[in-house]
């Protein structure tokens, strides 16, 4: 008999800083949550398309030549629910203002504790295990009709 099982959900981590980006994914794994660091804007699209596992992007404001904003967008095109949070060395309200109402969850300020973050990452875990459509694989096609569904 086979069981079926739905995959863990993943956290993308998306920054140039590569330092900081195995320290928060180590923080992460420690928290029992499954990291992967993309350095790349088009990595991290890339990763998105072909992973509906994927739970939260935490995006770098400064990444490559598009920038954290323009990033959450294009990855919000290819997952309109994903979750994305920004984060940044520098922030000022307007930052935050207009981050959130371009579609960011969140904006957080680096160097920030990543005890706090694994538990916020743990929330939306939770969240993202009770969406409708976790673990279903979706066909460009639509839906398919199989032998037992003409029975």
């Amino acid at each position: 008999m086979k069981v079926l099982t739905t995959p863990q959900p993943r956290v993308l981590i998306v920054d140039d800083d590569l330092s900081f980006a195995c320290t928060f994914q180590r923080a992460l794994a420690a928290a029992g949550t499954i990291a992967v660091l993309a350095i790349t804007a088009s990595e991290a699209t890339a990763f998105v398309r072909h992973h509906p596992d994927l739970c939260i992007a935490f995006v770098a404001s400064q990444i490559e030549t598009t920038g954290g904003l323009a990033l959450m967008e294009q990855l919000h095109k290819v997952d309109p629910g994903l979750t994305v949070i920004i984060m940044s060395t520098n922030g000022t309200v307007a930052a935050v203002v207009e981050a959130t109402k371009r579609g960011a969850e969140d904006y957080i300020l680096k160097p920030f504790e990543f005890a706090a973050v694994a538990e916020k990452v743990g929330r939306f875990r939770e969240l993202f295990e009770f969406r409708p459509d976790v673990g279903q694989v979706k066909s460009p096609l639509g839906e398919l009709e199989t032998d037992r569904d003409r029975l």
